[in-house]
């Protein structure tokens, strides 16, 4: 049986072996693409380059950006989104152990200090594969929802995505924060959608078109 994907550069529905409007997962039919996908509005999305660490990934507009610059020893943080829900992206860098080590087996390493049961998945999201790790949801103290790690093809570095609940209930000017009534699912599924839009900026591999340019 057929199944149908979103294409990111063509902007609509194509058919093919695997798919999703971030490339994660297949529809069986034509029409449930085009509703879901074809009135995608990730063409507003905005854009975050990082030179430094050679990577680049788009973002929806409503998400605050904050450049992080805190360093923790081998832990960067570089840029934190926020809107109801909080992304942190770091990179983890120049472990010597870390070299020999997938990126599963870092993710299991990262979260193994948490207390947390942990399940784990590998999968292509967009151009690339990420270690996906998800807490147990019966960890009443426990705010992330997902977290997404991806190992850099040359460097001993790896680019985590974590996503969570965010703490800010107030606008800056101190009124209440307006939120979106979404589920955790939806949440989730944009996450997704955020890590489909992630570029090693020099890989030869990825459609010139896909690179992040604003």
């Amino acid at each position: 049986m057929p199944s149908y994907y979103f294409d990111q550069q063509e902007k609509k529905c194509k058919q093919f072996i695997w798919g999703g409007c971030g490339g994660t997962r297949p529809f069986e039919k034509l029409a449930e693409c085009k509703s879901v996908c074809e009135t995608d509005t990730t063409s507003t999305w905005k854009s975050y380059r990082n030179e430094e660490y050679g990577f680049a990934f788009e973002y929806p507009s409503f998400y605050n950006s904050t450049d992080n610059t805190d360093s923790e020893g081998y832990y960067n943080n570089v840029v934190t989104l926020e809107d109801d829900h909080i992304i942190n992206v770091k990179v983890i860098h120049d472990i010597d152990i870390y070299k020999i080590l997938s990126a599963h087996a870092v993710l299991e390493r990262e979260v193994l200090d948490s207390g947390i049961t942990h399940s784990f998945e590998d999968t292509s999201i967009g151009f690339y594969n990420f270690s996906l790790a998800t807490p147990d949801s019966k960890s009443s103290d426990n705010k992330t929802l997902l977290l997404g790690l991806i190992k850099h093809p040359v460097k001993n570095e790896f680019i985590m995505f974590s996503l969570g609940y965010s703490s800010t209930n107030t606008e800056p000017n101190n009124t209440p924060k307006a939120r979106r009534l979404i589920s955790s699912k939806d949440v989730i599924d944009e996450f997704y959608k955020i890590l489909a839009t992630f570029i090693f900026i020099e890989d030869a591999s990825v459609p010139t078109s896909s690179f992040v340019t604003n």
